[in-house]
């Protein structure tokens, strides 16, 4: 009976140190490069990843020689670079990203491998520098991006990562500075912009991301500074300037961006 119970004992041994084995991995320098165990020749439980300096590379739990479970992995000077879960081999859950000097860079959610919700970068003081949605790697839909003291700057909309549509732009104090629109990631339509006490500086008219069209500009009392057309990014034909009372001052003809002639007005500034 005793014999019998021994066998058995000894049988169940031989299995774990068969089926259970630890397994370690070794750079030529001697230093340890992966540990982990074995069951049935497939990694599972804790294993451990290190660089060839010694310092942690990563820590990942398996089962079945899948990833599931939590993962960190660290930069080579030990600082933790990102850390999140897996589930069979795939990304789940929320995954948070670190820079070397373990500031917080970046998180974004993740199912069943693909990206998927809100994506949030960060400065180095923590605050937000810009949000929106992604999947499987591209932008879309409305993005906000921020001052490092946290006050908005843009905020528009993406479309597979190129902007598109409507986009606001903002001064330091919170004042709009630009509205306008975009199509295929290249300004169009009119833009007005705006100065920091929020008086309209300019409308411009774009076309594939260059200023084509009329423009006008504005004086800070809100009158009609100047008037008149944009070929390619630069002043063409005649302009019309004007006093800040709003009386005629001139008429300039520019060709090419180049001033070649003014016809001055015979009302003399009061």
């Amino acid at each position: 009976m005793i014999k019998n119970y021994l066998f058995i004992l000894f049988a169940i041994l031989i299995s774990i140190n068969i089926y259970a084995q630890t397994k370690k991995t070794h750079y030529s320098n001697g230093n340890l490069k992966t540990e982990g165990k074995l069951l049935n020749n497939k990694k599972t439980g804790i294993w451990k990843i290190y660089y060839k300096n010694g310092n942690l590379a990563a820590i990942q739990s398996y089962k079945n020689n899948k990833k599931t479970g939590l993962s960190k992995l660290f930069h080579k000077n030990g600082k933790l670079k990102q850390i999140g879960k897996f589930e069979n081999d795939k990304l789940i859950g929320l995954w948070k990203y670190f820079d070397e000097s373990e500031y917080i860079l970046q998180t974004q959610r993740y199912i069943n491998g693909k990206q998927t919700g809100i994506i949030k970068h960060y400065f180095k003081n923590g605050k937000i520098e810009k949000f929106g949605f992604a999947e499987n790697r591209r932008t879309y839909g409305i993005w906000k991006v921020y001052y490092k003291n946290g006050a908005l700057f843009q905020i528009g909309e993406l479309n597979n990562g190129i902007q598109h549509g409507k986009w606001k732009m903002y001064h330091r104090n919170g004042k709009l500075f630009t509205v306008g629109h975009f199509e295929n990631g290249k300004q169009t339509k009119k833009w007005h912009t705006y100065d920091t006490l929020g008086n309209l500086n300019s409308i411009e008219t774009y076309k594939k991301g260059i200023k084509n069209g009329l423009c006008k500009m504005f004086h800070l009392n809100g009158k009609l500074l100047a008037v008149g057309q944009i070929l390619n990014g630069k002043q063409t034909g005649e302009w019309r300037v004007f006093f800040e009372n709003g009386e005629f001052h001139k008429t300039s003809i520019y060709k090419e961006g180049e001033l070649i002639n003014k016809i001055p007005s015979i009302i003399k500034k009061q």
